[in-house]
């Protein structure tokens, strides 16, 4: 099943943060909600990491698995499309899938905040 990385930008001030929580807006709940409106599938999104309440991001990087035949760019539009205006997919990738137990280093810069691919 393919891995769908995205990265994430957005204005925290209306959610209780990233990570999914019940009764309280959060950017992961919201991820996971313009998933579903654009492919009726529900599929958990995995962070990199997370925001406290009221934190704002720039290239927080997600991903998820999901059995649907996009490109990236039309991952981008259609999320773009159901997410709030707070909440932006700036890109999406198609990530390489390893079979179970394998696992995948990707090179990154403390010193720039991007990974070296």
């Amino acid at each position: 099943m393919p891995i769908v990385k995205l990265t994430l930008e957005y204005d925290g001030t209306a959610y209780a943060g990233w990570q999914r929580q019940p009764d309280q807006p959060t950017i992961q709940a919201a991820v996971e909600a313009a998933i579903i409106g654009v492919t009726q599938i529900t599929t958990p999104v995995i962070g990199a990491g997370r925001t406290d309440a009221g934190v704002h991001a720039m290239g927080q990087v997600a991903s998820f698995r999901i059995d649907r035949d996009m490109t990236p760019r039309e991952w981008t539009r259609a999320l773009n499309a159901h997410l709030p205006k707070s909440i932006v997919v700036r890109s999406a990738a198609l990530m390489p899938t390893f079979g179970q137990g394998q696992t995948v280093r990707i090179p990154y810069s403390e010193s720039s905040g991007t990974s070296g691919r």
